[in-house]
C-alpha cells in the first residue's frame, strides 16, 4: 500500500468508522469558527506562543501527554489516550472520555480523535500534493465539501490547513487536516476529526494541538 494510499484509508477510517477499533475491543489498553481560519489569523506563527507544549519536567502529568519520536513530538489534551495505530500511520490519539448522543455515531462507537502519519512529496510540490489529496479524498468519500483552505506555519514549517465536511455511516463530520512540510521532501499530515454538531467545541483543542507539533531536524 502507497504512502497516499495509506493516508485516505486513515481519513476514511475517522470518516466512516471513528475509533470502534480501539475503543471497542481494546477499552482496557493502555465555520463561524472554522480552525483553518482561526490559526492563520492567531497573530503570530503557530508553535510560537509563550505555551508552545513542552512539558514542565516537573509535571509527570504533561510528560505523559506527550508522544515524542526521533521524527516528530505532539502534545494531546488531558483525558485523550494514544490508541494502536495501523500500520503506516505514527500515532493516534482518541478522546476516550467523550459523550455522543448522536444515535448513529453512537451505534459505531464513534470518538474524536486525530492522527499524525508521515509521507514524501516525492518530487511534487505542495500545492500538487494537495491537489492529488484532495482528489483521492473526493473519489473516496461521499461528497466531501473542503472549505478554509490556509498557508500557516507550525512551528516554523510551513504547512497548509483545510477542511472537509461530508456525511458517511448516517451521521455528520467534519475533519480538519493540516499538511506540515519537514525536511527535505518529508510531509507530515495531521487529520483531525469530530462530529459536525461538536465541531465548534473543538476549534481551539484542534488548534492547541496543532501548535504543539515538532517536527525533528
Amino acid at each position: 500500500m502507497s504512502k497516499n494510499l495509506i493516508l485516505i484509508f486513515v481519513v476514511i477510517l475517522l470518516c466512516v468508522g471513528g475509533a470502534w477499533w480501539y475503543l471497542g475491543d481494546r477499552e482496557n489498553d493502555e465555520s463561524p469558527s472554522d480552525v483553518a481560519q482561526d490559526i492563520s489569523q492567531s497573530g503570530e506563527p503557530l508553535g510560537e506562543k509563550e505555551n508552545n507544549f513542552v512539558a514542565p519536567q516537573n509535571n509527570t502529568e504533561d510528560e505523559n501527554r506527550v508522544i515524542a519520536t526521533d521524527d516528530f513530538s505532539v502534545r494531546y489534551p488531558e483525558g485523550w489516550k494514544s490508541a494502536p495505530a495501523p500500520m503506516g500511520v505514527s500515532a493516534i490519539i482518541v478522546n476516550q472520555n467523550e459523550t455522543i448522543s448522536d444515535p448513529q455515531a453512537k451505534k459505531a462507537n464513534f470518538h474524536s480523535y486525530f492522527s499524525v502519519s508521515y509521507d514524501s512529496y516525492n518530487g511534487k510540490t505542495q500545492e500538487q500534493y494537495i491537489d492529488t489529496l484532495k482528489q483521492q479524498l473526493f473519489a473516496a468519500l461521499f461528497e466531501p465539501e473542503f472549505l478554509n483552505e490556509n498557508t500557516v506555519s507550525v512551528n516554523g514549517q510551513t504547512a497548509r490547513a483545510f477542511e472537509i465536511k461530508g456525511t458517511q455511516s448516517g451521521f455528520d463530520f467534519h475533519v480538519l487536516m493540516v499538511v506540515v512540510e519537514g525536511v527535505d521532501e518529508d510531509v507530515w499530515v495531521l487529520s483531525f476529526n469530530t462530529l459536525e454538531s461538536l465541531w465548534d467545541g473543538y476549534t481551539q483543542t484542534f488548534a492547541d494541538i496543532t501548535n504543539s507539533f515538532v517536527v525533528k531536524k
